[in-house]
């Protein structure tokens, strides 16, 4: 069986997570009903944004970052306990507002 975990509507599209037997689902659509993706997780994340097509989910310190077509960017631990995240202008650029403070960072691969 599937269990609607998470629900998030936006002006950009809307997204939800789904706890399945083994694992999550996070699933995103555009307004009109259109499926954008459909992607498999297995953390259990407790707060979703979308901010510029992106899908950010947080928990306590675990982040994963999708973006629009559903390609996980970023999915792991860091040091501080994120509140809020979003991205500015420049390639892989995000702004990152934790319980000690704000930072600056940048995905390399």
């Amino acid at each position: 069986f599937w269990f609607l975990q998470k629900l998030l509507s936006t002006g950009e599209m809307k997204a939800f997570i789904l706890k399945k037997a083994e694992g999550y689902e996070l699933c995103t659509y555009e307004l009109e009903g259109k499926m954008i993706f459909s992607q498999e997780i297995q953390e259990e994340y407790v707060d979703m944004k979308i901010s510029d097509g992106q899908v950010f989910l947080m928990n306590e310190s675990k982040c994963a970052i999708f973006n629009s077509i559903g390609i996980c960017k970023y999915e792991g631990n860091t040091e501080m306990q994120i509140l809020d995240i979003f991205p500015v202008r420049g390639l892989e650029k995000y702004n990152v507002i934790s319980t000690t403070g704000f930072q600056k960072i940048q995905l390399v691969k």
